[in-house]
């Protein structure tokens, strides 16, 4: 069964959990598609305070999340149905773009690892931050600096 509340249309578990909130569904379509938000940061957004085993209300979010992503353009009815299988691959889907805005941003920001992060990484990881995100590597007193070798104008730093 398929609720529409304020223009989008979301399964009735998700709208029940709109209903219990009292979420502004149109403000997180604008945050989704003005880059406030992504799936994933809305997703944990909504999740905060839900209890780990509470598989339905989980559900529930998760129904949201996809709902809003497709009213906002980022997900197209061409991915959905309503095979769980599907929207698992869906969810994977936003998961794998948080990663990607995160790996885009180290790339573009650097970071800061303490010794024992670094150590965590180990030799793979540093040169993997090295070789495919284009970092350098410096030392400091609390760890180790990756930087990029340019700033995002193209400009050595």
């Amino acid at each position: 069964m398929t609720i529409t509340i304020q223009g989008v249309a979301m399964s009735r578990g998700a709208a029940l959990s709109v209903e219990e909130t009292g979420v502004d569904v149109l403000a997180d379509v604008q945050a989704i598609r003005d880059g406030t938000h992504t799936e994933a940061t809305l997703l944990a957004h909504c999740l905060d305070g839900v209890e780990t085993d509470d598989v339905g209300r989980e559900e529930n979010w998760r129904d949201y999340v996809v709902a809003v992503a497709l009213f906002a353009g980022r997900l197209t009815e061409a991915t959905m149905t309503t095979d769980r299988d599907t929207r698992e691959q869906v969810m994977d889907a936003i998961e794998h773009r948080a990663i990607n805005d995160v790996t885009r941003e180290i790339q573009r920001d650097g970071i800061v690892l303490t010794w024992d992060e670094a150590d965590r990484i180990g030799d793979a990881g540093a040169q993997w931050l090295r070789d495919r995100l284009g970092l350098t590597a410096e030392t400091a007193e609390n760890g180790v600096v990756y930087r990029p070798e340019t700033d995002s104008y193209g400009d050595e730093r």
